[in-house]
């Protein structure tokens, strides 16, 4: 019985991880999760230290959520033109771009408002996108070995995004710490103001770009059509 058990489970195990989708599929909540923890951090050290009022905070704030809200709103239209693949392309490298325009005026209050808010509108359709990335995994299972593993899959998802936010904090107290952060200061030394721009500018740069790179062979979505005709194909003969 306990031998059969664990044969089941390595065979789960194989079927969630062993297909050549599996890097975007496994990543895609983890990096998600991760850039959202770092985000949603950056503004209040980036109003403290930076701009040097924490009242700054609820400001910026209103101004991400309309980016937000917009972001919802253009979801299912994007997703409907583009698909998956290619929005979830495009939130990415919006999300690198938009972080990148900052780096060019880091201190202006502004610049860091507008591309906070769009970098937010346009990673929404991502995060909408979880329960299609799980629905793939689900189809290329039951495909490549007539198991669909629906609670694996599901469990996958959230195991990402608990993952992905203990990782971003890991990055955000790693890039403080090396910095010298120091809470009891009135005014942010250079190397403060580096480790603050390191969390809230560049490693989404580099987050983001490495996920462009490994998503752009992931072409599950355009065999979905053959597998589902194949797996059908199968049922009819049972």
């Amino acid at each position: 019985m306990h031998r059969m058990c664990a044969k089941d489970l390595m065979e789960d195990f194989i079927c969630i991880t062993n297909y050549r989708w599996k890097t975007p599929l496994l990543l895609f909540n983890l990096i998600v999760s991760v850039t959202s923890t770092i985000s949603g951090s950056s503004a209040t050290y980036y109003c403290k230290w930076i701009f040097g009022n924490d009242n700054l905070v609820a400001i910026v704030g209103a101004v991400g959520m309309l980016g937000t809200i917009v972001g919802f709103l253009i979801s299912t239209p994007m997703i409907k033109k583009f698909g998956a693949r290619n929005s979830i392309l495009i939130g990415l490298a919006g999300s690198a771009l938009f972080a990148g325009i900052r780096c060019l005026a880091p201190e202006n209050i502004v610049m860091y408002a507008v591309t906070g808010a769009l970098g937010s509108g346009i990673q929404i359709p991502l995060m909408c996108l979880y329960g299609v990335i799980a629905g793939y995994a689900v189809d290329y299972n039951e495909y490549k070995y007539d198991k669909k593993m629906v609670a694996i899959s599901s469990g996958a998802v959230s195991f990402g995004s608990k993952v992905g936010s203990g990782v971003g904090t890991i990055i955000l107290s790693g890039c403080l710490s090396l910095s010298a952060y120091d809470a009891t200061l009135k005014v942010a030394t250079e190397s403060m103001k580096m480790g603050i721009y390191a969390f809230s500018n560049f490693v989404p740069i580099a987050i983001n770009v490495i996920v462009f790179v490994i998503f752009l062979g992931f072409d599950i979505e355009k065999k979905l059509p053959q597998m589902r005709a194949e797996v059908e194909a199968r049922r009819s003969k049972y």
